[in-house]
């Protein structure tokens, strides 16, 4: 009888190889429901873009509004970090609200796309329509994703006295609502430095009514 040949398996490769296929589908989908709209997305051509078969898709997301969900649930927590990494506990107001500020447009344009806003909110009203409770998920995890970091930043400045005590999670949201749509507008390069200025401004003007 011949020698039996012995097969290592490594289960760390097999997970980290997983888990860059899982990372690879997310991405093809991200950039497929942005472009396209939801709809107008087949599963089949995500499968292509990612180089793996159609039952590898719906075995890890279930159906193509799971993969949508997944994208959208991504964009929330890869936010979230972004705007975390960019409120300073120990800033000034001012320093702060425009970095943050900075950080979200910046992040929009760089992980959206140029249609940034016009197809996030295609993409979430045809994924709302059909399923209502969406919205709603959408809501509370988008709004987090940004205001939570604000949040705790304005209580602390609430706590020594900086700002005034009024209701830190909805000041969040205002200046965060301000932000987007300054966004909206941003598609180029050249409009995102003009938003700098734009944005310092709306800072200084936001704070009046806070500090």
């Amino acid at each position: 009888m011949g020698e039996m040949v012995k097969i290592d398996f490594n289960p760390h490769a097999s997970a980290l190889a997983s888990e860059v296929r899982h990372r690879r589908i997310i991405r093809c989908a991200t950039e497929a429901f942005l472009s396209n709209g939801y709809a107008a997305t087949a599963v089949e051509d995500i499968a292509i873009q990612a180089n793996v078969g159609k039952p590898t898709i719906y075995r890890l997301f279930k159906d193509k509004f799971g993969l949508a969900t997944a994208v959208m649930r991504e964009l929330a927590s890869d936010m979230q970090r972004a705007c975390q990494s960019a409120v300073d506990m120990d800033a000034e107001p001012e320093e702060c609200f425009v970095k943050l500020g900075v950080t979200y447009i910046r992040w929009m344009m760089e992980n959206v796309g140029k249609t940034h806003h016009f197809a996030y909110l295609r993409l979430l009203m045809e994924m709302s329509g059909p399923y209502p409770e969406f919205a709603q998920e959408w809501r509370e995890a988008g709004g987090n994703a940004t205001a939570v970091p604000l949040t705790k930043y304005i209580e602390k400045r609430q706590q020594s006295g900086e700002m005034l005590g009024f209701d830190a999670s909805f000041i969040a949201s205002q200046f965060i609502g301000s932000v987007y749509h300054t966004a909206q507008s941003i598609v180029s390069e050249n409009e995102f430095n003009r938003s700098i200025d734009l944005t310092r401004k709306k800072v200084q003007l936001f704070l009046r009514g806070c500090l």
